[in-house]
């Protein structure tokens, strides 16, 4: 959580049970204030998000964000919306992986697909299921 020389701090919006909390720094000498980025469940549960110090989180990437598990920096900087959407493409790219060598195996094999496991591939490819 925010060090002792935070002097305020701000509750942007909420996503389910997430809320987006946004903690700002002092002011530094050249007046710019620095925040920091927070998600805190309902249950008391804090993630820091490493977000760019200058700019806020758009509720779509928080949304993402939550959707993946609260992932860390993909490269030296902190993320941004461009992270985000690489994230959610490789995302994305496994489940479709998945389903795919799935299928290929049941062309392979002349196995038919039970009506259960159709459903499973439908809850992988709509994200409801992860792989």
């Amino acid at each position: 959580m925010p060090q002792p020389l935070d002097v305020t701090s701000d509750f942007r919006y909420r996503s389910d049970e997430w809320a987006y909390c946004v903690y700002y720094d002092l002011p530094e000498d050249d007046g710019t204030q620095k925040r920091r980025h927070y998600a805190v469940h309902n249950m008391g549960e804090v993630r820091e998000i490493e977000w760019s110090p200058y700019e806020f989180i758009p509720f779509a990437d928080f949304v993402t964000l939550k959707d993946l598990g609260w992932p860390g920096r993909i490269g030296i900087g902190q993320l941004n919306s461009r992270d985000v959407e690489i994230l959610r493409l490789r995302e994305e790219s496994k489940r479709l992986q998945y389903v795919s060598g799935y299928l290929e195996q049941c062309v392979e094999t002349k196995r038919n697909i039970s009506p259960d496991n159709a459903r499973g591939l439908i809850n992988v490819i709509t994200g409801k299921r992860t792989v």
